[in-house]
């Protein structure tokens, strides 16, 4: 036997080399993907948090009934969560908490969060730094923006907050993001129904912000420069706002009367030594004004992989993507009837994102499978309540973390087909 397979062998192996060497420069398998997963539409939750435990005194126990923001820190090991009574008519007299878990711990208990801290005002926004881990940014609805370090000496977690003044916010700060500037490193951004986005820098405890601008289309800035309440032009009202991560001063924002604006955060840029009236110190940075949607758009997202492509969301239900170089979507898809309030893009994988609806559910898009209809549809809430925010965890791209008005942040582990990416994905 082995003679014989010695011989079957020697008269084999010459014909299979040169098989091989001939496939070496095929290119019949060049855009096959192999998928070793057979279910792509499959996710798990890990946890689903909400905190349970003693509240601080006098804390009253509405104030977890809805989460308003999450945010996951630069090293996708905490995840914080806003909560506040979403469904009030008194949100600027509301008190909220914040909460913080580590996810990755061990003895991770979903019910206690591991750090607590009560807020006197509603807190509507929130954004963890970019590098510093423990370095949280809030937005409250008073107009209130504030700086949290986290495990903090004492246990003093508010770093500080800013003051009211003619410069600053006094309407709801509804979006935050960081950004980076040559002169000032990493700053903070606040957006606000006001229509001001102001730039702020942590070297200064938000004594005053450095930079600020009106955020309008240019017609309607120099209408608006007239005192509030003239009724010569309607207030535009910022609900969302994200920087491009190629171009540190390039930013989008999307507004409660449907526009979206690309901007340049360095646009009309003035100094003075003076103190002029805030109307005439902020100008529009706009220079495109986009397609609008029909509704309020409570999202926008930068893709990471291409430096022109962005998302927008809307409650008029629709999910579009732009190229910041055409007023004219690249694409309009609708994953449902109901209104969209949150949208990010996956950290890994270029043609996948996620939306979050009022009807409870959360839409995962690979762009790859299919550009009309969402991949995975996961049923976040029990009751249909609505799913306020999502956000990808930057460092572990298969978890994604949704907030929800039932008070609870879950975290979402996707398939691998989902978060890993596929040969020449970032080609196409």
């Amino acid at each position: 036997e082995s003679a014989e397979l010695n011989a079957f062998l020697a008269r084999s192996t010459p014909e299979l080399e040169e098989a091989l060497h001939r496939n070496l420069g095929t290119t019949a398998f060049d855009n096959h993907d192999v998928s070793w997963e057979d279910e792509r539409d499959v996710a798990t939750c890990l946890h689903s948090l909400r905190h349970r435990a003693a509240l601080p005194p006098n804390t009253p126990a509405s104030v977890l009934e809805s989460c308003t923001a999450v945010s996951w820190n630069a090293t996708g090991s905490v995840v914080a969560a806003a909560y506040g009574p979403l469904d009030r008519n008194d949100w600027e007299s509301s008190e909220s908490v914040l909460c913080t878990w580590s996810v990755m711990r061990r003895q991770l208990d979903p019910s206690r969060a591991d750090h607590t801290l009560q807020l006197p005002c509603c807190l509507v926004s929130l954004a963890f730094h970019r590098v510093e881990p423990d370095l949280l940014a809030g937005g409250g609805f008073n107009g209130d923006v504030m700086l949290f370090r986290l495990g903090a000496a004492g246990g003093e977690a508010l770093a500080c907050k800013s003051s009211l003044t003619e410069y600053t916010h006094a309407w709801p700060v509804l979006q935050l993001a960081w950004t980076h500037t040559p002169q000032l490193g990493h700053v903070l951004t606040s957006l606000s129904s006001d229509g001001r986005l102001l730039v702020w820098s942590p070297a200064n405890r938000l004594a005053a912000p450095v930079m600020g601008c009106r955020v309008a289309p240019r017609a309607q800035a120099a209408a608006e420069r007239e005192p509030f309440g003239s009724g010569k032009a309607p207030l535009a009202g910022g609900a969302s706002l994200a920087f491009s991560p190629v171009d540190p001063s390039t930013f989008v924002v999307g507004f409660e009367a449907g526009q979206l604006l690309k901007c340049g955060l360095h646009a009309n840029e003035a100094r003075s030594s003076e103190s002029p009236p805030a109307e005439q110190l902020y100008g529009s940075p706009a220079s495109l004004l986009y397609q609008p949607h029909s509704g309020p758009v409570y999202g926008v997202a930068f893709s990471p992989f291409h430096r022109h492509v962005f998302l927008s969301v809307s409650t008029d239900a629709s999910a579009r993507l732009f190229s910041l170089l055409s007023p004219q979507p690249l694409l309009v898809t609708e994953p449902s009837a109901a209104p969209l309030y949150s949208c990010s893009w996956s950290p890994a994988r270029p043609s996948v994102f996620a939306v979050g609806g009022a009807d409870g559910q959360l839409h995962v898009y690979d762009l790859r499978r299919s550009r009309g209809k969402p991949e995975l549809a996961l049923k976040v809430t029990g009751d249909g309540s609505a799913v306020y925010a999502v956000a990808f965890n930057p460092a572990e791209p298969s978890l994604i973390a949704t907030a929800d008005g039932q008070g609870i942040v879950k975290i979402w582990r996707l398939s691998r087909a989902l978060s890993s990416m596929a040969p020449r994905e970032q080609e196409a």
